[in-house]
């Protein structure tokens, strides 16, 4: 199943609260997930099946322990299997 063409996050810079949104084309597995820099995944936002149409998932700017994650660049990347669609997120303080 490939994702749409695009993934969006907003707002961005953000500080506490961020909405991604995609949408894809057709029902199947999807990986949602927020990355640092480095590629290390800091937090999985979505792993399973996915029906298609407009989806939107809330990121709380917090690691996969509960903390929160430290000013800089994030990366979130929707996965299909097949195709990948990502963003640059800026989180400030």
């Amino acid at each position: 199943m490939p994702v749409a063409t695009g993934l969006s996050a907003w707002p961005n810079p953000f500080r506490s609260e961020l909405a991604v949104r995609f949408a894809p084309p057709e029902a199947g597995d999807v990986d949602v997930a927020v990355y640092d820099v480095t590629g290390r995944r800091v937090r999985q936002l979505y792993r399973g099946p996915m029906s298609p149409g407009a989806a939107q998932l809330e990121w709380d700017g917090r690691d996969e322990a509960g903390a929160r994650v430290s000013t800089g660049v994030y990366i979130v990347r929707a996965n299909s299997g097949e195709r990948e669609v990502s963003a640059k997120v800026l989180r400030l303080e």
